[in-house]
């Protein structure tokens, strides 16, 4: 964007703070206002449905990979058993940052 400047065209200097409120100002909000502009509530709703997702992610997982185990005529057993340990370990990593991150939303 332009530099704001005293010469800025009135249309440019109006910001949108919330759905029904409008601000007329010349630098950035973010450097008015503080914070993100999410709300924690929401914020922390949108973590617990990803932290749903990938434990749904995790568990189907686990499911084919007894499903693999369990067929004895399986080429390349040891490939596919390898990747879904390589897969599970990235999700419960994932899953485990996400906790931290919802339990730190939380306390605040």
């Amino acid at each position: 964007m332009n530099q704001p400047t005293k010469e800025t065209p009135q249309y440019q200097t109006l910001k949108r703070i919330q759905k029904t409120f409008l601000v007329r100002c010349n630098e950035s909000l973010t450097k008015i206002i503080p914070g993100t502009g999410v709300r924690p509530a929401s914020q922390i709703r949108r973590l617990e449905k990803d932290l749903k997702l990938k434990r749904d992610e995790l568990g189907k997982l686990s499911q084919q990979d007894l499903l693999g185990q369990m067929s004895p005529n399986r080429k390349g057993k040891a490939a596919e058993a390898q990747e879904y340990a390589t897969r599970r370990a990235q999700l419960l990593e994932a899953i485990q940052q996400m906790e931290r991150q919802l339990s730190e939303l939380e306390l605040r």
